[in-house]
């Protein structure tokens, strides 16, 4: 399996909601959209095929069902065992890791696929509008956070996208006037470096709010055909940025697919 934009299914109509936003950036980024359910005995294959066609109601995708007892394994062998691959999952609606459509496979994914994850979340089928025309990638001064500028950067390019960088800052917390530390400095800074390294330009907005998520959700609800990208902040990836408040509730509650980083970092 190579070039695919794999979209990892169980039996439950929630599993895919992640359709919209696979087929979407499997469109976009030239990929085969393709369907991996994982079941625990060969004698639920043909059932399970069934039930996903019938879910699917016609959508041109491919379907793999496999027999496997450890189904999070068995998905990042197939997404590995590939050149291109993109995966793009679904989230229950309360946004928890442990509550995710997929539940321990999901983190086995993230922790264990070292290409693009995309994560979508419960308002995302209803609300989101295709193409995606920016890709917005989330900072906050940490060197973790800007782990995510040169995969958006390849995103955007992928996507044929424009790039905006977004930083939240907290009202409350007092800004100099003066030209060099502005609060606008730090972005515009990133962006300039964007430009050097990249080659491509790079927007920017700052946002205001005590939180973080609700200030990202609000404003990127207003920005059609947006992507979120955002670095994880951990030894285990998702086990710490979704259940993290910042990166769970932007999931949770935006209506944009969310493009999670894992960061580097030594233990």
């Amino acid at each position: 399996m190579n070039n695919c934009l794999v979209i990892p299914v169980d039996d439950s109509h929630r599993s895919i909601d992640a359709l919209k936003a696979g087929q979407a950036l499997a469109t976009q980024m030239g990929l085969t959209l393709h369907l991996v359910s994982i079941v625990p005995d060969q004698n639920e294959v043909a059932t399970r095929e069934k039930a996903i066609h019938k879910n699917i109601d016609g959508l041109q995708a491919e379907v793999t069902v496999l027999a496997d007892p450890e189904p999070g394994a068995a998905l990042v062998r197939t997404l590995s065992g590939g050149k291109g691959n993109v995966c793009c999952m679904s989230t229950h609606a309360r946004g928890a890791v442990s509550e995710m459509v997929l539940g321990s496979v999901a983190k086995s994914i993230v922790q264990g696929y070292q290409g693009p994850v995309v994560v979508v979340g419960p308002k995302h089928a209803a609300k989101w509008v295709a193409p995606v025309k920016t890709v917005v990638v989330c900072v906050d001064g940490s060197p973790l956070s800007e782990q995510a500028l040169a995969p958006a950067v390849k995103c955007a390019t992928w996507l044929k996208a424009s790039l905006q960088l977004v930083q939240v800052l907290n009202p409350e917390t007092p800004v100099p006037d003066d030209s060099d530390s502005g609060e606008w400095v730090y972005l515009r800074r990133l962006a300039e470096q964007v430009r050097k390294e990249h080659g491509i330009a790079a927007d920017w907005e700052v946002l205001h709010g005590k939180d973080a998520a609700p200030a990202v959700t609000s404003y990127v609800n207003t920005q059609p055909g947006s992507l979120i990208v955002l670095s994880s902040h951990g030894r285990s990836g998702m086990d710490r940025v979704l259940m993290g408040s910042v990166a769970q509730n932007i999931v949770r509650d935006s209506t944009s697919p969310v493009w999670i980083i894992r960061s580097r970092t030594k233990h």
